[in-house]
């Protein structure tokens, strides 16, 4: 044994001792009888079934089917419902295992038709008797188990139907419950179970507690004293030591086998979440098994510890999720943005949440096991719902001072996540307190229990999350300086550093939105089917608003509108973010390209966003149709312009002849730097960091002149007149001097100066060169006038007048002296 692991054998031995003392529990349930074993083996094979036995089956499965919808009406309780969907549930079960014999069985006769192959033509010689009988009764068993299948498929699609009405109706019997008041915590009729209770109650709950007793006492009998007393030793020992082991275990697994850094983080907060979990688990099964084994078989004892023992699961995951948030003990491993002042005041809420969690369960199953009245119950939901908002009152009270506090040390705002989950809280407890003033009981009990699940859901979804995208990330890391990756940067061919780290940040995408996908599902799609479209169409119908009905949109589609469209709208902008910041920066892709790419999510993401929320909103396009006739004339002429411009963006997106960075030349004097491709125009900054608005359809229909487009070189000419007695070589040697002295001047091609005029005035020499970007040519040709004309002084020589240049460049019909400039301006910029 490894001195510095002592815990492995005491985790294996309890894990041992839970499956052996598990085992007489599961043989004590046997599977259910299979009336058909033989009959469906014998004709079909080990894994079909025979078209007798199926059919035999089928009319069972028919009948019962049958019987369930006869069962189903509009009077029918909630846990009549909830018995016939369990019922729907198994049938459908076993109409899956029939469909696959008979998939079987199907497989094995056209096997054995292929065995004996086609039948003889017409002239051939006639098979013997006993082959074409078997050809017979083979197509005759295909075609009785090709109609069972559609009978089969049939049956399934039923129970489908079935279970979705049977689900609907209890959420619409939910809804009205909800929606139905009671008694207020403040009428003395609420109180009244507490003083003054009924007798059918108390002697149902007194039934109760006795087989709860003497369950307890048949666990305590001689034979089973010690048995028991070893099993909740244990269970204790697990859950006081057993928790600690368990959790350092998990914890060196995860300091050993991950590496350091965020993904190591994540792992240890799930590892304590496991932890908490795995030890209370374990240790309620023991007790279970503890005061269960031995005892005669009561279905109301049973049920009750059944549903006790998932509690405690329940309440466990409560606690775990809040130990492994807060990280009070070890706060390098926090991972929500919190401070430890906030961790050490919310430490003890995890744990009261959980035991009211736990209370909470107990007694709701407790009533319904004992069968108590409707006042019983609500007074326990009611009683229940006040201690667990009382809590998250003290938790919200706490939390709000300790952010007081912070927010006067420093300016630092808080998450925008955590914000609008603080904000729902409040909404929540507000409405879960309104609900008790004001005498809707069973809605605040919905809320609480919401609430509970809803930070159970969200929490698990965070550390899965985190988990997943940082081991994600942590896989697929861009390589170091010293990786063969960064061989890319010299040699510009495509290595695993390119890929790498885009293809683990779309990883880490497609891990947000099936998580983002699983939560969803699991906060709206569970037991309760909490609606709030339902909700509050019953409420209408409480307060007898009938006359809402005879409007087509009604107030729950308008609720469900306006979620979709927060909802789609913030989705929009947080995967616009993401492109921006997360996932295009890691690609090789230019700004412009980005920039595109970005404005095209955007607009195709609105057109969802907007098409959801008229579906959310119950628009029927069929009934739009006259309206769209109607008015095609109207936008045809009114949004000519308005279309043209968004199908020209759409082209300057898609084509990318102007993307966003390029320096483009319109006509007019239009010289600037594409900003932004909008729907319907492009923003271009002009060099005084003015903005001009431009169509997009000017940008396909006319000349444009892309300037940088394919990183092209700008050229920088400097032209200057000289007198006739200089010397031009001279010159030329310094012009080219002063071009080959600028840095920014490449040297390939290299700088040439060209003789371009002579008359009887002067002559004229022009010098070229070029630079890595048309964006260097005012900068470059500034530096080099500066240089040149300080060589040209050095060495003393003057350039041409001026005045004799304008003269010389003047019309012939032009009349009159040339206008005359100031005699000192000898540079020649206005040639250039």
């Amino acid at each position: 044994m490894n001195p510095r692991r002592p815990h492995r054998p005491v985790l294996l031995a309890f894990i041992a001792l839970w499956g052996l003392l598990a085992m007489p529990r599961l043989q004590a349930h046997p599977a259910p009888f299979d009336p058909q074993p033989a009959t469906a083996s014998s004709s079909a094979g080990s894994t079909g079934i025979g078209a007798a036995a199926a059919a035999t089956q089928l009319s069972q499965l028919q009948a019962q089917l049958d019987r369930i919808k006869q069962q189903v009406s509009p009077q029918s309780s909630d846990s009549d419902l909830s018995d016939l969907y369990d019922q729907a549930s198994q049938l459908s079960d076993q109409t899956q295992t029939l469909q696959s014999d008979l998939s079987a069985s199907v497989t094995q006769t056209k096997a054995a038709l292929d065995v004996l192959g086609a039948p003889p033509a017409a002239g051939a010689p006639a098979e013997p008797s006993q082959v074409a009988s078997h050809r017979s009764s083979l197509t005759r068993t295909a075609t009785a188990l090709a109609n069972a299948q559609t009978q089969a498929k049939t049956i399934q699609s039923s129970l489908s139907e079935l279970s979705r009405s049977i689900a609907n109706q209890r959420r619409r019997l939910l809804m009205s419950t909800l929606a139905r008041p009671s008694s207020s915590i403040l009428s003395p009729s609420y109180w009244s179970p507490l003083f003054r209770p009924d007798p059918q109650d108390q002697q149902r709950l007194g039934s109760l507690t006795r087989n709860l007793g003497q369950t307890v006492q048949n666990a305590w009998q001689p034979g089973l004293r010690i048995g028991s007393s070893l099993l909740v030793a244990l269970a204790l020992a697990i859950y006081l030591l057993g928790l600690r082991l368990l959790e350092r275990g998990l914890t060196q697994a995860c300091m050993r086998w991950l590496p350091g850094g965020r993904v190591r983080r994540s792992a240890l907060a799930m590892a304590t979440a496991l932890s908490t979990v795995l030890a209370i688990g374990l240790a309620a099964e023991l007790l279970y098994i503890a005061f269960m084994r031995g005892n005669p078989a009561n279905d109301d004892v049973q049920n009750f510890a059944q549903a006790v023992r998932g509690t405690l699961v329940a309440s466990a995951l409560v606690l775990g999720l809040g130990r492994a948030l807060l990280s009070t003990s070890r706060p390098s491993w926090r991972l929500p943005p919190i401070s430890d002042a906030m961790a050490n005041a919310l430490a003890p809420f995890p744990a009261l949440v959980a035991v009211g969690t736990m209370v909470f369960g107990t007694l709701e199953q407790f009533n319904a096991t004992a069968g108590t009245s409707l006042v019983v119950t609500v007074f326990g939901n009611g009683l229940i719902s006040m201690v667990i908002t009382l809590i998250l009152l003290a938790g919200m009270r706490r939390s709000h001072r300790i952010r007081r506090l912070e927010s006067e040390q420093t300016d630092a705002p808080s998450p925008p996540l955590l914000q609008t989950l603080r904000v729902l809280v409040y909404a929540m407890v507000a409405l879960i307190v309104c609900s008790l003033l004001l005498g809707y009981i069973s809605l605040a009990r919905f809320l609480v229990y919401e609430l509970i699940w809803a930070f159970v859901v969200i929490a698990t979804a965070y550390l899965l999350d985190r988990l997943a995208t940082d081991l994600c990330l942590s896989l697929l890391a861009t390589p170091t300086a010293s990786d063969e990756g960064t061989a890319s940067t010299t040699t510009g061919k495509t290595t695993r550093a390119d890929w790498k780290a885009p293809l683990g940040t779309l990883l880490s995408a497609a891990i947000h939105v099936l998580v983002l996908l699983l939560s969803l599902l699991a906060l709206f799609g569970g037991h309760f089917d909490n609606d709030p479209g339902t909700l509050i169409h019953n409420v209408v119908s409480a307060i007898g608003g009938n006359s809402l009905k005879s409007f087509n949109i009604m107030p729950m589609q308008m609720l469900r509108a306006g979620i979709t469209l927060g909802v789609g709208l913030y989705l929009l902008r947080i995967c616009r973010r993401w492109l921006e910041e997360d996932l295009l920066p890691k690609t090789r892709m230019d700004k412009g390209v980005s920039a595109s790419l970005v404005m095209l999510v955007n607009n195709v993401g609105y057109v969802l966003v907007a098409l959801a929320t008229l579906n959310a909103l119950g628009v029927e396009w069929n009934r739009l149709a006259w309206i769209v006739s109607a008015l095609s004339v109207g936008i045809g002429f009114g949004l000519q312009e308005i279309v043209k411009n968004f199908i020209s963006g759409l082209i300057l997106l898609t084509e990318r002849p102007v993307r966003v960075g390029d320096q483009i030349d319109l006509s007019g004097g239009v010289l600037g730097d594409v900003q932004r491709i909008n729907i319907r125009a492009t923003e271009i900054l002009l060099s005084d960091r003015s903005t001009v608005i431009v169509p997009n359809s000017v940008l396909i229909s006319q000349n444009v002149r892309n300037v940088t487009m394919g990183h092209a070189q700008g050229l920088v000419t400097i032209a200057m007149a000289f007198p006739l007695d200089t010397d031009p070589a001279k010159v030329r040697e310094l012009l080219l001097a002063c071009y080959a002295d600028e840095d920014g001047i490449l040297a390939a091609p290299a700088p040439s100066v060209t003789f371009t005029d002579l008359n009887a005035n002067g002559m004229t020499l022009s010098a070229t060169g070029y630079v890595a970007s048309p964006r260097q040519i005012s900068a470059t040709k500034s530096a080099l006038l500066f240089e040149v004309l300080r060589r040209l002084r050095a060495e003393g020589i003057a350039l041409s007048s001026p005045q004799s240049m304008v003269i010389q460049n003047l019309p012939a019909a032009l009349p009159g002296p040339a206008p005359a400039l100031p005699a000192d301006d000898t540079s020649g910029d206005h040639h250039s």
